[in-house]
C-alpha cells in the first residue's frame, strides 16, 4: 500500500475518526470533573551524621542519637516550616485551600 492509497482511507473514515476524537476528550473531562481531588505527597529523608557525641566522644551512628532525629522531627512538625511551604505555593490566596484550612480548627495561624 502506497502513501497516497492510506491518505484516501484517512479522508474517507474522517468522520469516524473525528468522531472518536471527540468522544474520547469528552468523556476524559467529565470523569477528570466528577472524580474528587485527591492528592498524595511522601517525603524522603536522608539522614547523614557525621562526628563525634560532644559529651562522650564516642562516634555514634545517627540512628543510636535520639536527639538528632528528634531536631528532625521538630523541623519537620514546625510552624515555621509549615509557614514557609504556605508563601512559597501560594497557598493563602487560594480561597479553596483558605475554606479547608479554616474548616480544619487548626491552631496554626492563631498565636
Amino acid at each position: 500500500m502506497d502513501f497516497s492509497r492510506f491518505f484516501l482511507i484517512i479522508l474517507a473514515r474522517r468522520k469516524l475518526i473525528l468522531a472518536t476524537l471527540i468522544i474520547t476528550i469528552l468523556t476524559t473531562l467529565i470523569v477528570s470533573l466528577l472524580l474528587p481531588k485527591s492528592y498524595l505527597s511522601t517525603a524522603t529523608l536522608v539522614l547523614t551524621y557525621k562526628g563525634a557525641d560532644p559529651v562522650t566522644g564516642a562516634f555514634l551512628p545517627a540512628q543510636l542519637n535520639p536527639s538528632f532525629m528528634a531536631t528532625q522531627l521538630d523541623v519537620i512538625r514546625s510552624t515555621r516550616t509549615a509557614l514557609m511551604v504556605i508563601d512559597q505555593l501560594g497557598l493563602h490566596h487560594n480561597e479553596a485551600v483558605m475554606k479547608l484550612f479554616e474548616e480544619s480548627n487548626s491552631n496554626l495561624g492563631k498565636r
